[in-house]
């Protein structure tokens, strides 16, 4: 038995199929918790994901040609590239049907049905890798700077379960807003998710970074980051500085994506459109030139 919306006039329905079919008239239509936990949706693809691959990927390599190894790390990459599809379809199912929504409604709030159909079929694809692209990169590459830092901060080539858990976290604040039910008030779960979810990765990342600067100082002292130092520095000491402008950089990222959701309606909500589509392209870009210089995730 579904519960009942709010009593606001005109009721809107508390299902998201008659929502897609009718749409909120007179408000902003936001998400509240539904029934289906997030965490039982998550639990199968984002466990192996998380725990699994990189476990298997961040081993010695000791005898790469041997045919075990081979088919270890094949089926690791398959094992990641099909979770990783499961999110992307996942995530951009529903971000079309909503966005699409919105795309489709009239001035009045009313829903042109036959608009809706055509909006979805010019839009599928593209809202598919945009979806993808925005919301994936984020949740990867905070595994990424966890476990770099921890093998750094340790000295041990093998990634702990441990420190990867508050990027599985950190995940569902992107998942558990498409899959609640609409409701009519502006304050709601969806912005608490959506803000926790950077705060978290935020905080993860700021650690990383902190951590990987205190093992950079005990592995040469009193360490100077300034640029003109770096003639002084060995690779090991340069791949390390490099993490950790990174890392900087990547936190104040962050922080104006913060500010951005966090101001109401206005000229700045272009601005984090727009910023939503340059962040992953900077996160892309970033772990890209962090591999090339550093040669392994280890940065040794």
């Amino acid at each position: 038995m579904e519960p009942p919306c709010s009593s606001s006039p005109p009721p809107p329905t508390c299902s998201s199929v008659q929502f897609l079919n009718k749409g909120a008239p007179g408000s902003i239509p936001t998400y509240k918790q539904a029934g289906t936990s997030s965490s039982r949706i998550l639990s199968t693809p984002f466990a192996e994901l998380f725990l699994e691959v990189p476990e298997r990927l961040t081993k010695e390599q000791k005898g790469l040609t041997s045919r075990p190894t081979l088919v270890m790390r094949a089926a690791s990459s398959l094992s990641f590239l099909r979770v990783s599809l499961y999110i992307a379809a996942f995530l951009g199912l529903f971000i079309v049907e909503i966005k699409g929504t919105f795309l489709a409604s009239s001035g009045s709030g009313q829903l042109d049905i036959a608009r809706l159909e055509g909006v979805n079929m010019r839009t599928f694809a593209l809202e598919m890798v945009f979806s993808w692209s925005s919301l994936l990169p984020p949740i990867i590459s905070d595994a990424i700077v966890i476990w770099r830092a921890w093998v750094l901060y340790t000295d041990r080539r093998w990634v702990l379960i441990g420190p990867d858990t508050p990027s599985s976290v950190r995940s569902s604040g992107a998942v558990t807003p498409f899959t609640d039910k609409p409701t009519r008030k502006r304050h709601n779960p969806f912005n608490i998710h959506l803000f926790a979810a950077i705060v978290l990765s935020f905080t993860t990342n700021l650690w990383a970074t902190v951590l990987i600067l205190v093992k950079l100082r005990r592995f040469q002292g009193s360490f100077n980051l300034a640029p003109w130092h770096s003639h002084k520095r060995t690779r090991a000491q340069k791949n390390m500085v490099i993490l950790v402008d990174s890392g900087l950089i990547y936190c104040g990222f962050q922080l104006i994506f913060v500010a951005l959701v966090c101001r109401p309606f206005t000229r700045l909500s272009t601005m984090n459109a727009v910023y939503s589509v340059l962040f992953p392209i900077y996160l892309v870009f970033i772990h890209g030139h962090v591999s090339v210089h550093c040669g392994c995730a280890g940065g040794a």
